[in-house]
């Protein structure tokens, strides 16, 4: 049964997850009492030992029940989630690499591991699907989060099936 208690449990797994590739995972919204507080949540320090903001916010869309798979009480359920990341602009670092670059390689990392064939989340009747990239790459100021300034950022769609 999904329930709110079972559906965080699910989101901080998947949070978890991609931690393992992306920077500072947030899942509900953050508590900001301090500049310490900020940069602890938003911050990465660079190669110039620079602080650059780097983040992602995993939000609960919707719930999806299947109308074929499962039954009436306990049909197949689908939890969709969007997965909004962030880096902030640095065009060149001492050592030549650029957040252009970085925020690349952090989307195909995340891609790849999604993709892999261990997806179980939670228990073995959880698992997330691929994934999906919902918008392109944009270097602008951050509709979602202005606070952070200009920056890459781009959305993505994770599934989650229960079954």
């Amino acid at each position: 049964m999904l329930d709110s208690a079972h559906e965080k449990q699910i989101r901080a797994a998947l949070a978890a997850k991609i931690g393992n590739v992306a920077a500072n995972i947030i899942t509900a919204e953050p508590t900001i009492d301090s500049k310490h507080d900020e940069i602890a949540l938003f911050t990465k320090t660079n190669v110039d030992d620079e602080l650059e903001v780097v983040c992602g916010k995993l939000d609960f869309l919707k719930f999806e029940d299947s109308a074929t798979d499962g039954c009436d009480d306990d049909p197949l359920c689908t939890i969709k989630y969007r997965l909004h990341l962030f880096q902030g602009y640095k065009e060149k670092r001492s050592d030549g690499s650029t957040s252009a670059e970085d925020f690349k390689d952090l989307i195909l990392e995340l891609r790849n591991l999604l993709l892999q064939p261990n997806r179980t989340l939670v228990s073995p009747k959880i698992e997330h699907l691929p994934l999906r990239q919902l918008t392109d790459i944009t270097l602008d100021n951050d509709p979602l989060t202005p606070a952070l300034g200009y920056g890459h950022f781009a959305d993505f769609e994770i599934k989650v099936q229960i079954s």
